[in-house]
């Protein structure tokens, strides 16, 4: 696992599409942004423009501050443009209850990437909509009885590997007669699903409501066994009726939360729950917390093998093994969970090259996370807040090797400041070095942060192409030598541009990767190294020989 990082490289997953790639590059002074953009384009349904389409902007980049809308509503010849957009990275796309884009992909669902430069109109950012499709039915148990308040989904059989759809405009479960009514759908095959999953994943919305088992429609217990419902543009699937049975009652879970070396009750101490399938643990939607007397009790527990383990909490030093145990026809009780004094990681930060004020206030809204690599497993992720004089504190670490990330709740403060090293007692320590002992107090440590105000502004052009449908570009910088993903990555948008922001001066390699949803292929697309200025923007064109893929 890497916390931060690896998530995010989740969305760099490359394609089969590698070229021969070339690039070029030249550099340019960073011009101050003032003039805003604008963007437009049609919206058609069956070849004729659609009037009264919302289409709207969204930035794709994750902030607690709220951004302002755009938006606008097309015309009655399906014409729509939206002005006064701030230079950046937005999606861009269409809103309807009724109508669904098009593209099959359901990553596209978030729209057209589309990055503004200042003051430019952007014309032609097409869509293609269809009448959405409906699955409505009801659930009951075998004797006829209404299953109220169960979530209901559907799983796309032409796209295997794509998640369950889940509309964002409503959560779909079943009313006070048992029914549900799914929509927004696109034209398509589907398998309809009701209960709880494999994973031990209670898909009621109360915990307190009885579980069942795994139903697909009509009444079968696995999705091999599942019909397949069959939908043309603009269908309706009525009366697609599913029976489930419940599972065995869930029982109570009680136990204690003990300190290990003083067998004093920890009070307030929240717990999670993992069920283990096939060797490995999966979540469960079940946390509580300790009573003054340092008891915990979970209720409505299906059968099945769990581990309990306390959830971190920040400037907490206490940790715990997980604890194994089994539910299997009765409730669970006396277990006792021993926390022990984790090791801590204490030391400062510090940015190279500035002493800029507004660097400063950037830096200490930033969260430093560590996480320990363990012999088994990962010892999950501990923060700490970064203090007035630049000191953190991370505690309730397990033995292993430790990794840094950092984090902002508001990414805008995060752009530009990167990790350059980490010192312990002034000694570099490499990527897979920083060695923990059980309980070890360790201070002097020295996170040492590169700011940079260089940008690198690209374009990707296809030789022999276009690229595949769904096909989705993305562009990261590496140091050479280092195969740890360090820096955001850029997703290029429609036009194959994309911009990097907040580099630090140095020499990078460049990669763009490509994303083929619903796969994990990894390839490269291109690959060149360059050179970054404080204070310009290198402009880089890189081209991709669609012919070469494999």
């Amino acid at each position: 696992m890497k916390f931060l990082t690896r998530n995010t490289i989740l969305l760099v997953v490359l394609s089969c599409c590698a070229g021969l790639p070339s690039l070029s590059y030249s550099q340019t002074k960073t011009a101050k942004k003032t003039s805003t953009a604008s963007v437009s384009g049609r919206v058609t349904v069956a070849g004729k423009g659609r009037g009264g389409i919302f289409v709207g902007l969204r930035t794709n980049n994750f902030s607690s501050i709220a951004a302002p809308p755009h938006k606008a509503v097309t015309d009655s010849d399906g014409n729509y443009r939206i002005v006064n957009v701030p230079p950046g990275t937005y999606y861009v796309a269409p809103m309807s209850p009724l109508l669904v884009p098009t593209d099959a992909n359901p990553i596209s669902q978030m729209g057209t990437t589309l990055l503004l430069s200042e003051g430019e109109s952007v014309d032609d950012i097409n869509f293609t909509m269809a009448r959405s499709c409906v699955i409505t039915g009801k659930v009951t148990e075998a004797d006829g009885r209404a299953v109220i308040e169960q979530r209901v989904s559907v799983v796309s059989v032409d796209q295997p590997n794509q998640p369950p759809f889940f509309s964002t405009r409503a959560i779909f479960q079943t009313d006070d007669r048992g029914v549900y009514r799914i929509f927004g759908l696109r034209a398509g095959r589907y398998k309809v699903a009701v209960g709880q999953t494999d994973d031990g994943f209670v898909s009621s919305s109360a915990a307190s409501r009885p579980g069942y088992q795994t139903a697909f429609y009509p009444n079968a217990t696995s999705a091999d066994q599942a019909k397949i419902v069959e939908l043309a543009e603009g269908d309706q699937a009525t009366n697609i009726d599913i029976v489930v049975s419940r599972v065995l009652p869930g029982f109570a879970v009680t136990g204690r939360i003990v300190n290990g070396e003083t067998n004093q009750p920890v009070n307030n101490a929240y717990v999670i729950l993992q069920k283990k399938n096939d060797g490995r643990h999966s979540y469960f939607p079940m946390t509580g917390h300790s009573n003054q007397k340092g008891e915990f009790r979970l209720e409505n527990i299906p059968p099945g093998t769990y581990s309990i383990s306390l959830v971190a909490q920040l400037d907490s030093a206490l940790r715990a093994e997980p604890l194994e145990f089994q539910v299997v026809d009765q409730e669970v009780a006396g277990l006792v969970v021993r926390t022990a004094r984790g090791a801590t990681i204490s030391g400062t930060v510090v940015v190279e090259g500035t002493n800029d004020p507004a660097v400063m206030t950037k830096l200490r809204q930033l969260r430093i996370y560590a996480w320990v690599q363990a012999a088994e497993n990962s010892g999950g992720a501990r923060p700490s807040l970064i203090s007035a004089d630049g000191s953190f504190s991370i505690a309730g670490l397990p033995a292993g090797i430790a990794n840094f990330e950092v984090a902002a709740l508001d990414y805008s403060q995060q752009t530009g400041l990167v990790i350059s090293r980490i010192e312990r007692d002034g000694v570099v320590v490499p990527r897979g070095a920083f060695d923990v002992k059980a309980g070890e107090q360790i201070s002097g440590v020295k996170i040492v942060f590169s700011y940079g105000t260089g940008s690198i502004r690209g374009t990707v052009n296809f030789e022999n192409g276009p690229a595949a449908p769904g096909l989705r570009f993305f562009a990261r910088l590496s140091k050479p030598g280092d195969n740890e993903a360090r820096f955001q990555q850029r997703e290029v948008d429609a036009r194959g541009r994309f911009l990097i922001e907040g580099v630090s001066p140095g020499t990078y390699d460049l990669s763009v990767n490509a994303f083929i949803p619903g796969t994990r292929d990894r390839n490269l697309a291109a690959t060149q190294s360059i050179t970054v200025t404080d204070g310009t923007v290198t402009e880089v064109v890189i081209s991709i020989d669609l012919a070469h893929s494999p």
